[in-house]
């Protein structure tokens, strides 16, 4: 649209942004994780063992979060 003149205000693309993909893959998932495990099982994580694949952002915020509530993150 840019290159055609048809945009008319400016616009960016916050989706690619390194900026955001390491926000929310380090952050987000710290939130969503807990909430999504806590509605679909209904169980408590304190004192559970659980088992992280990956130690990237998503890895390393999916430990810290399991970890926050009390599981033995492996």
């Amino acid at each position: 649209m840019l290159k055609q003149d048809k945009l008319k205000i400016p616009a960016i693309n916050v989706n690619d942004s390194v900026t955001k993909s390491k926000f929310d893959n380090l952050y987000g998932c710290r939130e969503s994780l807990i909430d999504d495990i806590k509605r679909a099982t209904d169980i408590m994580i304190a004192g559970k063992v659980a088992v992280v694949a990956g130690y990237g952002d998503v890895g390393k915020g999916s430990a810290r979060a399991l970890r926050n509530f009390g599981a033995r993150v492996l």
